[in-house]
Parts: structure tokens; sequence; C-alpha cells
């Protein structure tokens, strides 16, 4: 899918989106220019609303994190200047402007694995035909012996026993 839709990103924009890993060596686009991030912006929004024609198979392996995300204010003002004794609100400033503090947390170490498996295999759906197509012809085969014998079975007592009239007097 990633490649589908780098193939829609290159043919609008002229070039790709580095977040995306492709096996193409094509030119990276530059995030810092709002007029690239806009075109691949406006490409993403139309491919959710239009969809693609691109026949992308299920990915062989896809990770899902449900990431909450929560943010506060770090360091705060006593923490800061309790470790510098010297510092200004300048400092603090300019030291918070360019530092960032970052925990992740997994809300449980669970981990789901799905496989798709087919349900035949190629020699198997062969096999599987071939009993039923045997079945079903051996089946109307039979019907259509029996079916045959009893006509001639009834011919048979008709044209050499005729049945005889038998009156009953009391």
């Amino acid at each position: 899918m990633q490649a589908c839709i780098q193939d829609y990103n290159y043919a609008k924009c002229g070039c790709t989106e580095s977040s995306f890993l492709t096996r193409f060596s094509r030119r990276q686009c530059n995030l810092k220019n709002s007029t690239v991030v806009c075109c691949l912006d406006r490409v993403l929004n139309h491919l959710s609303v239009h969809g693609t024609n691109c026949e992308c198979p299920l990915p062989c392996a896809s990770t899902y994190y449900n990431e909450i995300s929560s943010r506060s204010m770090w360091p705060s003002k006593t923490s800061f200047f309790k470790e510098k004794t010297n510092a200004t609100k300048q400092d603090w400033k300019n030291y918070r402007a360019s530092h960032s503090k970052i925990n992740i947390f997994f809300s449980t170490l669970e981990r789901s694995v799905h496989k798709q498996v087919p349900v035949f295999h190629e020699s198997e759906i062969f096999s599987h035909f071939g009993g039923e197509f045997g079945f079903w012809l051996g089946l109307s085969l039979t019907t259509f012996f029996e079916f045959v014998e009893a006509i001639l079975y009834f011919v048979k007592n008709i044209i050499f026993n005729p049945v005889k009239s038998v009156l009953f007097q009391n």
C-alpha cells in the first residue's frame, strides 16, 4: 500500500514522502517546503475519499499501536532552578524550547498474530474436485441404469407375464 501511495505522490507532487519506505530511488520531498507538504496532504485526502486503483494484497506483517498521548511542560520551573543555581529565566525558556522528555508506556504486552492460510492447497483442490465429480457422475450413472432396469423389468412383466384376470365367485 505504501508503494501505491508513493506512486501517487510521485505522479502528483514529483517526489516521494520520506516517512514511507519504498524500494524506488526517487527524489524525496522537502517537508520544510509548505507547497510540497500541501501537495502531499491533497494526495492523501484524495486517496482517502476516492480510494486507489491499486490491487494491493494484504500485508505480510503489520504492526499497530493503540497510542494514547499526554503532555505537560517539562521541566518545571522549580526542578530546573533546583539543579542549576545560577540559571536565569531566559535559560529556563531556552532549555524548555530545545529539550523534550519522552516516556513510552505499553498498555499491555499482549501480542496478536493473525495468519492467513489457504483452506485448500493446489493439489487438494484438484483432488476434491475429482472426488466430487466422480461422486456425482457415478451417482447419476447409477440412477440412469436403475431407471433402465426398472423399465426393462416392467416391459418384461407385461410382455412375458401378462396379468390374467381372475374372477372370484362366492
